[in-house]
């Protein structure tokens, strides 16, 4: 059975890790603006999502930045034609590239890690 003094413990080391959490949430003129600066030339992820906007197949409804544990994580919600949304993740290792780390597509709520399903969602019919 744990003691006391090591419950307090696992309290205040959860407790740390939870303010080190750090959201910069922007929506509307802003989180397209957010999103010419950190998609724009990139290859990956990035180049889809930047792709499936300049086609106008889908709309920005915000973007986010999220630290979790020192990893940054650049979130991007997607509004659909359909009505539903996609929410991507993804990092950036370098200034040319990204990598995606997950997708949700809220309208059927299925998840993605791979490029392929993410492009399946935002550029319908131009798939291989």
């Amino acid at each position: 059975m744990e003691s006391r003094s090591q419950r307090r413990k696992v309290a205040r080391l959860a407790k740390r890790r939870s303010k080190q959490i750090d959201r910069v949430r922007l929506s509307g003129r802003q989180a397209a603006e957010d999103a010419v600066e950190h998609l724009s030339g990139r290859a990956g992820v990035a180049r889809v999502v930047w792709t499936a906007l300049t086609m106008q197949r889908c709309s920005i409804t915000q973007t986010y930045w999220l630290t979790r544990d020192c990893c940054r994580g650049y979130h991007v919600g997607l509004g659909l034609p359909d009505g539903s949304a996609v929410i991507v993740e993804m990092t950036f290792p370098d200034d040319d590239t990204s990598e995606l780390v997950l997708a949700t597509h809220c309208g059927t709520g299925a998840y993605a890690q791979d490029v392929a399903t993410v492009t399946a969602w935002l550029l319908p019919g131009l798939t291989d």
